[in-house]
């Protein structure tokens, strides 16, 4: 015959070994399946945790809760999620259902609850809104200051959306090799209407210009004939394109751009958007001295 042992957790799972103490040929089943409940003569549970794989869910989203039972002995078992009633809020954050899977409905925070044998566990969560990227865009470029030159350079970009954008993993890059491109850090957060400036080091742009950028380690050097630059998404999509001077050799303007010089700008003159214009043209475009963050 076969017999089910539990022997152990792994991690915070009981694990089930099946341990064969005599079975002939065809004549034993399938082991008997653990389900968790303490069986006679087992210590009592002393509490309930909840385990959500992520604290924040992007509205529409979902996850799946699981519930885990605790032991005096320090030993946890997992609970089949039917077993346990759970709820959340009024409903109008997220819902879940019977299965504990959770589906977030409109941004805000919420806890998640759930109750089995008496016991109780809490899990706050927050539904973050759906990411609206299309008012994020290349706002200034620096690309002919006065010598030194190289220490002044910048690229920066703007948030005209009405909400917070995550931009992590974002990336600036030129028509140079894509190691040399800056990529937004983890945590890497712009509010709506917030610029960022990306500079080379902050010590000699902060000398030259006054004030510290949002960020440094702009790997590219901008060239003065003639430079693409993008605005890369994690996976890899332009969301905006600047074309100085008709753009990159490696990259030049789309006929879209509606010209193969401009904007032009002289020395000492960045190449800044326009309030208020997006159509991805050479006309968004205008030559105004160096604001980077205003």
């Amino acid at each position: 015959m076969c017999k089910a042992v539990r022997t152990g957790t792994f991690p915070g799972v009981c694990i089930i070994a099946v341990m064969v103490l005599a079975c002939a040929a065809g004549a034993c089943g399938y082991p008997e399946t653990y389900d968790g409940a303490p069986r006679a003569g087992e210590q009592a549970y002393t509490g309930i945790e909840i385990y959500l794989p992520q604290s924040n869910i992007v509205e529409g989203g979902s996850a799946q809760a699981r519930l885990f039972a605790l032991r005096a002995d320090g030993r946890t078992d997992e609970i089949v999620p039917v077993l346990a009633s759970w709820e959340c809020g009024d409903g109008s954050v997220a819902e879940v259902s019977v299965s504990a899977l959770l589906t977030a409905k409109s941004p805000g925070t919420d806890t998640l609850v759930a109750r089995y044998e008496g016991l109780s566990a809490a899990r706050p969560f927050t539904v973050a809104p759906v990411p609206d990227y299309s008012g994020l865009l290349l706002s200034e470029i620096y690309y002919d200051p006065p010598v030194p030159e190289t220490a002044m350079e910048f690229v920066e970009i703007v948030n005209r959306g009405a909400r917070s954008c995550d931009i992590a993993g974002f990336r600036i890059v030129d028509a140079g090799p894509p190691e040399d491109a800056f990529v937004f850090p983890e945590g890497c957060v712009i509010a709506a209407g917030e610029k960022l400036t990306i500079a080379r080091t902050a010590a000699d742009f902060t000398a030259y210009l006054g004030s510290p950028p949002s960020f440094e380690g702009m790997g590219f050097y901008l060239s003065n004939t003639g430079e693409t630059v993008f605005l890369l998404d994690m996976a890899g999509t332009i969301m905006d394109a600047v074309y100085v001077k008709g753009g990159a050799d490696a990259h030049p303007a789309s006929p879209e751009w509606g010209s193969l010089s401009l904007p032009s700008c002289g020395e000492g003159f960045s190449a800044a958007r326009l309030p208020g214009a997006d159509t991805d043209t050479h006309a968004d475009w205008a030559c105004e001295s160096p604001s980077p963050g205003s």
